[in-house]
């Protein structure tokens, strides 16, 4: 929502009501549609930006530094003014690993070292980020062996007779296709970890947004670190991806509930590689 009317609404709730509200939020999707379409000259470098697991922008990357990003912009796509405060004074309860910036236009992400800087312009917001170090990944070829489930889609007998296993470069699809399968939530103890690639397909299935949300998606589980309270220690979902060039999700293709998605990524020890993956996405009512 744009500057103007976000403040105006946290000032008056009896005003607008959850109807309004419905009908101001699609016209502002359509106002974003229509920047994203044009390509102004103003919006041209625009895109979608994620603060925290709850909060999307439209805007733009202003500044980088070691420790800090500024980015600029005047529209929420999801969330409003009233998250964005809400995120920064409940900081330091919030888990780590929902506490980052991902910049769509960048392909990267980094964790936040500290609660957000915010200032009111005329017609938009600026907002400084101090943020951490990018995480180290692990060269494509140290991969670890694992057994091989993606060849076939299930366990199998080599040549040798001995029970398929796969490590280095040639584990990647598999840990990809491995990571974005889990479902977000599903696993009891680590309610964090996993991907919420099939609710974004639910929520936005035929719509201009998927590849940017689904790309947001893989830029957080490629960049953010999570803490493995098990062998207490951190590193990145995807492992050995730097940084994210292009993301497609081929709907159309759709079969056996699994989702095919193209993916353009920049990968430690190999650099820009180009595969598609089916990632298991069953529908709601399947």
């Amino acid at each position: 929502m744009c500057v103007n009317h976000s403040v105006e609404i946290d000032r008056d709730e009896i005003r607008y009501t959850a109807e309004t509200l419905k009908e101001m939020k699609k016209a502002h999707e359509e106002e974003i549609k229509k920047e994203v379409s044009n390509g102004s000259s103003l919006t041209k470098h625009n895109d979608f930006i994620a603060i925290g697991i709850d909060i999307i922008v439209f805007g733009e990357l202003t500044g980088i530094s070691t420790n800090e990003w500024t980015i600029k912009f005047s529209n929420f796509f999801t969330g409003d003014l009233s998250k964005l405060i809400s995120f920064n004074e409940r900081f330091h309860t919030i888990p780590s690993e929902e506490k980052f910036i991902l910049v769509n236009q960048l392909g990267e992400g980094r964790l936040l070292s500290a609660p957000i800087k915010l200032n009111k312009l005329p017609d938009s917001y600026e907002v400084i980020i101090p943020v951490e170090i990018d995480t180290p990944r692990i060269n494509c070829n140290n991969l670890p062996m694992d057994l091989d489930i993606f060849t076939t889609g299930d366990l199998f007998i080599n040549s040798s007779g001995d029970i398929a296993t796969i490590s280095g470069f040639d584990a990647l699809p598999q840990k990809i296709y491995t990571f974005l399968s889990t479902i977000r939530g599903e696993i009891y103890s680590h309610p964090t970890f996993g991907s919420r690639i099939r609710q974004l397909f639910h929520d936005f299935d035929g719509t201009m947004w998927l590849d940017k949300l689904v790309k947001l998606e893989v830029i957080r589980l490629s960049c953010i670190p999570y803490f493995d309270s098990i062998e207490k220690k951190k590193y990145t979902s995807l492992h050995c991806v730097k940084n994210v060039k292009g993301i497609r999700v081929i709907p159309t293709e759709y079969k056996d509930i699994k989702l095919p998605i193209e993916f353009t990524l920049d990968i430690e020890g190999f650099g820009i590689w180009t595969k598609e993956i089916s990632v298991f996405s069953p529908k709601y009512d399947e």
